[in-house]
């Protein structure tokens, strides 16, 4: 029985941000939607996987088919995908921000889990997550994390473990205390197995095809998630404790 989650981990593009339309639309050459823009992202980061490494090539070629752009348009279409994105990092591009993983992300904090951002990028995501209202390290208008590690600042980028490792060594949490939250296998969930961290794959689409490893459609099921770990957790250790409809969550009494 997986132990009570303590901690959770989270990746930044494709939890909390995405490409946003308006800086790649002219680059398409089609009309789409935040919607549509969302399902291509995801589409992209499947088609990474597909060739089990980072090769941005696949994602934009999947971007594009799944935004609208015909076969025989992608010749054209591809280097002008390339040059609006200029760096798969760039904070411009990533700017079309998630609204229920924001808030999904606030009810972790309350539920008491140490949390942590575990991103590769280029030294500017604590930055963009604390601008952008969504968390930073210690008060502010976002929710409070222990850290945001930052392959560019740390020099450590996933599936390396080291990268994890230090997001744990933060939050004094052991790895099988702690999930950690991606959109990709080959960095996030290959990444968070080498360091002994449970993975939870986003995949909002279903476009994974694997069933080796969990799933979640939003960050919502990871809060979820969270309290399932504390009833079963309890259930185990204390078999007389009750059903788990007659235990208190955080912040709850029981009646």
């Amino acid at each position: 029985m997986p132990a009570a989650i303590e901690a959770v981990l989270l990746d930044v593009g494709g939890v909390f941000a995405l490409p946003h339309p308006d800086m790649i639309r002219s680059a398409l050459g089609v009309d789409f939607d935040e919607d549509r823009a969302a399902r291509s992202h995801y589409a992209g980061a499947a088609a990474i996987d597909g060739l089990g490494r980072g090769e941005w090539s696949a994602y934009f070629t999947a971007y594009a088919l799944e935004a609208g752009v015909t076969a025989s348009r992608l010749r054209v279409v591809l280097p002008a995908l390339r040059n609006a994105f200029r760096d798969p990092d760039d904070v411009a591009v990533w700017s079309l921000f998630v609204p229920t993983a924001v808030q999904a992300l606030k009810r972790l904090h309350q539920a008491g889990v140490g949390l942590a951002v575990v991103s590769n990028s280029d030294g500017t995501v604590e930055g963009l997550l604390r601008d952008n209202g969504v968390c930073q390290v210690g008060e502010g208008g976002g929710t409070c994390v222990s850290v945001v590690v930052d392959s560019g600042a740390v020099g450590s980028e996933k599936p390396d473990p080291g990268i994890f490792v230090h997001a744990l060594d933060v939050l004094g949490v052991d790895p099988d205390r702690a999930v950690h939250v991606g959109d990709m296998v080959h960095a996030d969930v290959a990444g968070a197995r080498a360091a002994g961290v449970r993975p939870v794959h986003l995949d909002p689409y279903g476009f994974c095809p694997l069933d080796d490893h969990e799933h979640a459609t939003s960050l919502d099921d990871v809060v979820e998630l969270v309290y399932a770990s504390r009833v079963m957790s309890t259930l185990t250790s204390s078999p007389s404790a009750g059903p788990p409809w007659k235990m208190p969550l955080s912040g709850e009494t029981s009646v």
